[in-house]
């Protein structure tokens, strides 16, 4: 993992809590590369949903989207693999 791993344990807890985990890696993998251009999307989003969301989550997903060695690492957590 890296710097967001305190947000990204958060994410996995929810996505697991929600029973959505398995969906989320099955829509990251689905994305392949179009997860950069979601990437700027989120940026993009930032002012709308600053009221729902933190600026560091929206961030940190973005960064994770944009990269994908972040991505795959984000999906290996969320199977419960570790790297």
């Amino acid at each position: 993992m890296n710097s967001d791993n305190s947000i990204w344990l958060d994410w996995e807890r929810n996505l697991r809590k929600w029973g959505i985990a398995g969906g989320a890696v099955v829509a990251l993998e689905a994305a392949g590369s179009l997860t950069v251009i979601l990437a700027q999307l989120v940026y993009l989003s930032q002012p709308f949903v600053h009221p729902f969301l933190s600026d560091q989550h929206m961030d940190a997903l973005a960064r994770m989207l944009e990269d994908p060695c972040q991505t795959q690492a984000f999906t290996d957590l969320l199977r419960g693999r570790s790297r």
